[in-house]
């Protein structure tokens, strides 16, 4: 067998050919793209396997049979082929193959029926012995009631709603964000909004929360954001992989809401965002708390925003950018990490607390309602051009540090 592929992603299954071994088989799934499979020394014998399409055959066999088709869904949700490795880099023309499948399916052009191979082997099995042929039935109804029309996408704009399933939302290595914008994990497929700017959709707080709090006024919230970007709202998040992202037809500009909390977890590693321009990671009224076990780097700038009455933003995670990082904590900011920018920005309406770690920023700007406590736990390196440090003249908190503070220039 010869396959002829070029800018496909295949699966294939195959055993050698043996004494012991005489119906040994070979399996071959096309999940986007196209390929041709050839049998060597026998011109002509050729066959076109397009995408959700599948070819079993002996390997003595003398033709290639017909393809069939099979559910692209369940493959990339089950295989561990799939599932059990990192980001294919193809998991965009997957995600639109499997867009176009079920397309097909709603529109009656592919029709589901109970007829499974569980792993690997070329044994077909009924799922369930008591479900009727689905495929009979539907033919024998076809004339009887016409095919409902597909499930149109949801509009790119307005207010965003709610992705209220799965709590907390994963974003994986397997995760495919597109900013046009939809968001796909684990074969399921979200759709997020798109703000146009202040102009059009008015200030980003009203659109993403609902309502401008009075925090957002106090920390200039608003006056960060004037460019637009994609957003998806979740009840909760969870960032455990760095997701695949496509930018075509959309923004480069992200935001991750969750009304709720965002926390992080394993196996985590750094997350790029690639082909991100700037991300905000925001809760409505909730706290954020990400730990060690993810980082970030490669983006322009990020802006972590914990919102709502005692909410605090929690970050263990090295963060590493080429112009600015934001954060706020209504309730409070606490740091362990390592910080890498030109313009480091904290604002809270409680304590400042930065534990462990260091800062390699041009400027650094805090602005804390309460107390502002650098190294107080564990020696913390600040190194940059300038520093300033500023509680209220309406709080009633101090500053505290223990060395090495270190900054180039006096701190203001």
């Amino acid at each position: 067998m010869t396959a002829a592929i070029t800018g496909t992603t295949v699966m294939v299954e195959t055993h050698a050919l043996t004494k012991k071994n005489k119906n040994s088989y070979y399996k071959f799934i096309v999940l986007e793209g196209t390929a041709r499979l050839y049998l060597p020394g026998r011109l002509g014998e050729s066959t076109l396997v397009k995408a959700g399409q599948m070819i079993i055959m002996r390997l003595d066999s003398k033709m290639i049979p017909e393809p069939v088709d099979v559910d692209i869904q369940k493959i990339t949700q089950s295989s561990l082929l799939i599932t059990g490795f990192g980001p294919l880099g193809s998991e965009t023309l997957i995600a639109f193959e499997r867009t176009r499948q079920n397309e097909q399916k709603n529109s009656g052009q592919l029709i589901e029926t109970n007829l499974v191979i569980y792993g690997g082997g070329t044994n077909v099995v009924l799922a369930d012995p008591n479900t009727v042929d689905v495929a009979v039935s539907a033919e024998s109804n076809a004339a009887q009631s016409p095919t409902p029309p597909p499930t149109p996408t949801p509009s790119k704009f307005g207010t965003p709603s709610v992705i209220t399933s799965p709590v907390p939302y994963l974003i994986t290595n397997g995760t495919v964000i597109t900013t046009d914008p939809s968001i796909t994990t684990n074969g399921v497929t979200d759709y997020g909004k798109i703000w146009r700017g202040p102009s059009t959709d008015g200030p980003l707080s009203a659109f993403i929360f609902g309502s401008t709090s009075a925090f957002d006024l106090a920390s200039g919230f608003d006056a960060q954001f004037s460019v637009g970007g994609a957003g998806f709202k979740f009840s909760s998040l969870k960032l455990t992989g760095n997701p695949a992202v496509s930018t075509t037809n959309g923004s480069i500009n992200l935001g991750l809401i969750a009304v709720n909390g965002i926390t992080s977890g394993a196996p985590g590693g750094t997350l790029t965002f690639a082909g991100i321009s700037g991300l905000l990671i925001a809760t409505q009224d909730g706290s954020i708390d990400l730990g060690p076990e993810i980082s970030f780097s490669g983006l322009h700038d990020i802006n972590f925003y914990a919102r709502g009455a005692g909410s605090i933003l929690t970050l263990g995670s090295d963060i590493s950018t080429t112009s600015k990082i934001r954060l706020y904590g209504e309730g409070g900011i606490q740091l362990a990490n390592n910080l890498n920018t030109q313009d480091l920005i904290a604002f809270t309406g409680g304590d400042f607390d930065f534990n462990l770690g260091s800062v390699t920023a041009q400027t650094l700007s805090v602005m804390a309602g309460a107390n502002i406590n650098i190294g107080v736990i564990t020696p913390v390196t600040i190194n940059g051009s300038e520093a300033s440090l500023l509680i209220p003249n309406s709080g009633t908190g101090k500053f505290l540090a223990m060395p090495p503070l270190h900054c180039n220039q006096p701190a203001i």
